[in-house]
């Protein structure tokens, strides 16, 4: 672009004189190409939003030093003019009071490359927390200390993670927030908590360690499956199955077919022989090589040409009866997925490339998506791309958020946690310069024979220097996304004396150690209990073993469960139901699972609750005289058969029974109503009441009757 108006007088000119005006959001985090082009099309007539303290992405190349030059600039009335905005409608005052507290000894022209007190502290804008949303104690910050352990029976991460999840639950509905769409205070939920972390290899485990408390949690983030060789196999597994469930295919998907069968074939799974493998392909082909069925008849029954077929055909009976995640893990264990891993190394990161599959097929499975179509987005099958996701940042989700900072800004959140502060600064890298450009000294490198290099010296500190001071903005970032309570967790070490004024150093290479160089920080240091039975819903490399269902062949019909469920137990089982089922992209879902229909006030989402009183959902209409079987899960005899399945919600009443399946918008796919059918001849095999069928999208709310006779 820039060597197109560079080059060409007119275009140039007709851009610029199209252009009334320019504005530039988020302008420190512009880059030097980015700032070339806008010279050649603006005509002084850029208006530039930003804010030094919060560039944050000199890994993408931004150069904050652009804002800071116009800045010192225009505030001396010099080719432009300055306005500060210095209030903050988000935070509460105690908020910006603490950030103050930290930032005034961090952030220097030095190091975070602004003077922090130089007119950068923001006054509290929103009134409205002092009148609606006043509250009876203060929200200073939470400054939470502890002691590593020194007999190692709990990791420092164990205790961080522990101690979050003790506190949510401490706060969940004793706490009040201000509510701006209410207009006044009410109890906190868990979607009010949200937990900021520089990087996301901590994930997993905290979250596990949340829904051990049987917290609702959702992880924010940018999921990726690179084409690893396991995503492959994976696939062709999958596409396996569906084929087979075809009764024909058509010469194009026959040559797929067989082109998955060979990518089986010569994986780590089976290893076949060139030769072996060609037999096969020879079977399977007529005498004007048309790929034909792989089985012969012998002596009246079906004989696959090899078991990666059998076991295809075998799996591809669930298609019509199964959830795909339920076949999905099907095809792991009838293919012994899990004891060929160690044979491509790398154990856990296949296993947590089995998850992410699995979370997509859940996430993908409630959109609407037939299986086909998830299978090709898997690994990008249709539009070249990696198989790549990201949860939708939706604030009514009644769940406890996990993020990266960087994933956090432009995001507000209620209560934020801290945690993991220790972690060291990744510096690899700049033990790996040999060379390097810097505006103020010019190139700078090191020869293989140098033994010391000034000028490479003066470099390599400098590149250091600036991205310490990203690190600083990061911190500041990450501080002013809470619009209520700061809660820092911190290791503390107990022989270090607490220092009488902030000094800063090269030994500061972490957000704990900025923190622990602060004086007058007081932490409250607590003993945390760590409960290693959160480990048994772990998997361990190879030798994780899925868990079995367990299948009750029962009249539903002769009882209702008595059992009713407070909030908390609904919490519960949602949790319950992530572990095995789902994951965050199905939360609606989850809740339907676990409501209590005979207590309406447990319901804390409104959208859930404005479908069942919703008077044009006419199963709901009754609630009183309703039986509910909730996630009703069946397994029957048909004919020469055993059917499976799980009915999302069946409602009885005297007269009547009907049959809800819960999708998240698409209800118009007609190949719903074949699965709609298998759940309606199960419940007229132990009933003879009059039986109506419904799919419920629970995004749009609105239902359509399936009619199955």
């Amino acid at each position: 672009a820039i060597k197109l108006v560079k080059e060409n007088d007119d275009i140039r000119d007709e851009i610029k004189n199209s252009l009334y005006e320019i504005l530039i959001d988020e302008y420190q985090d512009t880059s030097d190409l980015q700032e070339d082009f806008i010279n050649l099309i603006s005509d002084d007539n850029v208006f530039m939003v930003g804010d030094i303290k919060q560039s944050i992405y000199l890994f993408r190349n931004a150069n904050p030093f652009l804002f800071t030059e116009k800045l010192e600039k225009y505030s001396k009335g010099e080719e432009g003019k300055r306005i500060d905005l210095t209030s903050n409608f988000r935070s509460r005052d105690e908020v910006l009071r603490d950030v103050d507290r930290i930032f005034k000894h961090l952030m220097t022209k030095e190091h975070g490359d602004v003077d922090y007190q130089d007119n950068h502290s923001l006054k509290a804008g929103n009134k409205n927390y002092d009148t609606l949303g006043k509250l009876d104690k203060d929200s200073h910050m939470d400054l939470i200390g502890y002691y590593s352990d020194k007999e190692k029976k709990k990791t420092d991460d164990e205790i961080e993670a522990f101690y979050i999840a003790q506190d949510i639950l401490r706060r969940k509905g004793n706490d009040l927030v201000y509510d701006s769409k209410l207009g006044s205070l009410r109890p906190s939920t868990f979607k009010d908590y949200c937990i900021l972390i520089d990087r996301s290899t901590k994930f997993e485990s905290l979250k596990k360690i949340l829904e051990f408390y049987s917290i609702p949690t959702i992880i924010y983030s940018d999921t990726v499956v690179e084409k690893e060789d396991i995503v492959y196999v994976l696939n062709a597994l999958i596409r396996l199955v569906l084929y087979s469930n075809k009764d024909s295919l058509s010469k194009k998907e026959a040559q797929e077919y067989y082109h998955l069968f060979y990518v089986v074939a010569k994986s780590f799974l089976f290893e076949y022989d060139d030769n072996y493998v060609a037999k096969i392909m020879i079977k399977v082909r007529d005498e004007n090589k048309y790929y034909t069925k792989p089985y012969e008849y012998l002596d009246g029954k079906r004989s696959y040409f090899d078991s990666i077929f059998e076991t295809s055909y075998k799996l591809a009976k669930l298609v019509n009866k199964a959830s795909f995640t339920y076949i999905y893990d099907e095809i792991l264990k009838e293919f012994n997925l899990y004891k060929h891993l160690p044979k491509i190394g790398n154990v856990k990161d296949q296993l947590t490339i089995i998850e992410r599959i699995r979370s997509f097929i859940d996430f993908a499975s409630l959109v609407g998506d037939d299986y086909f179509t998830i299978s090709d987005k898997i690994t990008g099958i249709k539009d070249g791309t990696d198989f790549k996701y990201t949860a939708d940042q939706n604030e009514d989700i009644e769940a406890v958020k996990i993020m990266t900072i960087h994933k956090s800004k432009g995001l507000e959140f209620t209560y934020c946690y801290f945690p993991y502060l220790n972690k060291r600064f990744n510096f690899d890298d700049f033990t790996k310069i040999k060379i390097g450009y810097l505006e103020e000294s010019g190139m700078y490198c090191k020869r293989k024979t140098d033994k010391a290099n000034v000028v490479f010296e003066v470099g390599y500190r400098e590149a250091k220097r600036k991205q310490i001071s990203e690190k600083i903005r990061l911190l500041y970032v990450a501080l002013t996304r809470t619009k209520e309570k700061i809660t820092i967790i911190n290791n503390i070490n107990p022989d270090k004396a607490p220092p009488a004024e902030f000094e800063f150093t090269d030994s500061l290479s972490s957000f704990g150690d900025f923190l622990n160089a602060i004086p007058n920080l007081k932490y409250d240091i607590q003993d945390v209990d760590v409960n290693k039975d959160y480990l048994s819903h772990s998997y361990k490399e190879y030798k994780y073993k899925l868990k079995k269902r367990k299948y009750n062949d029962i009249s539903y019909f002769k009882e209702e469960i008595q059992e009713k469920r407070a909030s908390k137990k609904v919490i519960k089982v949602l949790a319950e139901k992530e572990k095995q089922d789902i994951e965050y992209g199905n939360m609606l879902h989850a809740i339907m699972e676990s409501v209590d229909f005979h207590n309406l006030e447990s319901i804390e989402s409104k959208e859930i609750l404005n479908v069942i009183q919703d008077p044009k959902n006419i199963f709901f209409n009754d609630l009183n005289n309703s039986k509910f079987y909730q996630e009703l899960e069946f397994i029957y005899q048909k004919e020469q058969e055993k059917v499976h399945g799980i009915i999302d919600l069946l409602i009885e009443r005297d007269d009547i029974i009907y049959i809800v399946d819960y999708k998240a918008s698409d209800i118009d796919n007609k190949g719903y109503d074949k699965q709609l059918k298998v759940y309606y001849d199960y419940v007229r095999s132990r009933s003879s009441k009059k039986i109506e069928c419904y799919l419920l999208s629970l995004i749009q709310n609105r239902f359509r009757k399936v009619e199955v006779n």
